[in-house]
């Protein structure tokens, strides 16, 4: 999620942290996925290694709602049990990653 709205559609390009992820952070983010698609660690295929200040794959972006727009969408209707706190949410389809992920600066 995000702080703003945008009318952008089209292809999102997804970038790792430059910010290595500590050990607790990984494994916050891990049990999180955990609870949305009620899975153990072990039937989901976590990565290895994070990598960092990379560009990793893409998206493409299909909507931007508001938080209310998404709970009423998805969460009441029970299309999705990934709760989100932010105002603005990116719906995206079409997850590709790239085969050999790109070193980047920034």
């Amino acid at each position: 999620g995000r702080s703003w709205s945008t009318r952008y559609r089209g292809r999102l390009w997804i970038a790792s942290a430059r910010r290595e992820p500590t050990p607790f952070e990984i494994d916050e983010v891990e049990q999180q996925y955990c609870r949305v698609y009620g899975l153990s660690r072990d039937k989901i295929p976590f990565p290895k290694e994070y990598p960092t200040t990379a560009l990793l794959g893409c998206v493409d972006m299909v909507n931007c709602l508001t938080n209310e727009e998404y709970q009423k969408k998805f969460i009441e209707s029970g299309l999705s049990t990934e709760n989100n706190g932010s105002a603005h949410c990116f719906i995206c389809q079409n997850p590709r990653r790239l085969i050999l992920p790109g070193q980047i600066s920034g």
